[in-house]
Order: structure tokens, then C-alpha cells, then sequence
């Protein structure tokens, strides 16, 4: 995997971008079609990670951080769960680029929140900018290259898959381990004996 396209997915209509009036560029029954689309889509996924997390499971959900999607009831109620996090990260410190006036690759922000059950995922996509760099704006036709994932985040994503994993085997080992020892110390009833 180099990239991952994300253009067939549904929810187009909600732009990031600040006072940006779909309805402007295309008729507005289309647009309201494509958010309610959108909505249909956003909430069967929603139902996804619902039950990811019923059965002890992982998600992980993207959208850009100003996205209008955050802020619909089932995803603003779902990132209340104590087991979910939310956090934002700046793409270009995963290398998405852009090109520049000059069509050379320039860093592009895109300032992206992720919520996910993994603790591990969480803590790995959360870089924010570190401003060494000038970034150029995802206008005049930039956008659609940053429709896919840079190399680096789908490393990134796919370590904080390993390191999720790695984290709940331990945690197994740890509790079947306090298991037996629990085990060693009670009587045949499960009862630890009290001292006489």
C-alpha cells in the first residue's frame, strides 16, 4: 500500500473548506441528496464502531478536524464514550504534499481528527505541525491529491495496529498470570483462607 483513495467514498458534500457553499458549484437538491447520503453513511458507520466496541473490538474513524460530520448526534455522542479518544493530527508531518505555483511538492496541513477505541492509535496520531515549513493551501484543484493518505500515515496507522495488538496480549498475559496466582491462594470453594 503507497496511498489509499479515498474518492468513492460518499460524503462529499461537507466541505472543510471555511464558507464554502456547495450549493454554489452544483444544484442544491444534489447537495442535499449527497448530505443526507452522507448522514445515512455516517450513522451505519456509527453502528459499526458501536458494536466494535460491544464486542471489545477496534475502530478507527477520519475526517477532516472541521469537518461538519463531528459535529452530528451519534458521533458527538460516541466520542463521549470513556473508551474512545479523539485527536487531531497535521497531515503534512506525515508528508502530504501539494503541488506549489511551480508544481513542485510543497507540505499541504490537513488538519485531520481521528477517534478510535485504541489507546495506542490514539497516542501515534496526534502530530501537530511543527511549523519548519510553509504550507500551501488545498485550493485551485489541490484538494484531490489530498484525498489520499501519505505513505507515512498508513505506517503510522499500521503501527498503531501492531502496537494495539501488542498491548492487549500483554494485558492477557498479565490477567491470566493474576489468574493463577489467585488460583494458588484460594481454597476449592474460591475463597481465599483467612489466618486463624
Amino acid at each position: 500500500i503507497t496511498r489509499l483513495d479515498s474518492s468513492d467514498i460518499a460524503s462529499k458534500a461537507a466541505s472543510e473548506v471555511k464558507d464554502f457553499d456547495p450549493a454554489s458549484e452544483m444544484d442544491p437538491k444534489e447537495v442535499q441528496r449527497r448530505i443526507s447520503e452522507g448522514r445515512k453513511h455516517l450513522s451505519f458507520m456509527t453502528s459499526l464502531y458501536r458494536d466494535q466496541l460491544r464486542r471489545g473490538k477496534h475502530f478507527i474513524h477520519e475526517h477532516p478536524q472541521s469537518a461538519y460530520s463531528w459535529q452530528e448526534a451519534g458521533i458527538k455522542s460516541l466520542a463521549q464514550d470513556p473508551f474512545v479518544h479523539v485527536v487531531t493530527a497535521d497531515q503534512c508531518m506525515y508528508g502530504l504534499t501539494t503541488p506549489d505555483p511551480d508544481g513542485k511538492p510543497a507540505p499541504a496541513r490537513k488538519s485531520t481528527s481521528f477517534m478510535t477505541s485504541s489507546r495506542q492509535m490514539a497516542d501515534l496520531l496526534q502530530r501537530r505541525c511543527d511549523k519548519s515549513h510553509k504550507h500551501q493551501p488545498l485550493v485551485g484543484g489541490r484538494c484531490h491529491n489530498a484525498a489520499f493518505y501519505p505513505l507515512k500515515l498508513i505506517q503510522t496507522i499500521l503501527q498503531g495496529m501492531k502496537d494495539t495488538r501488542d498491548a492487549e496480549e500483554t494485558l492477557a498475559k498479565n490477567s491470566e498470570e493474576l489468574r493463577q496466582l489467585i488460583c494458588s491462594v484460594t481454597d476449592m470453594a474460591g475463597k481465599i483462607p483467612k489466618d486463624d
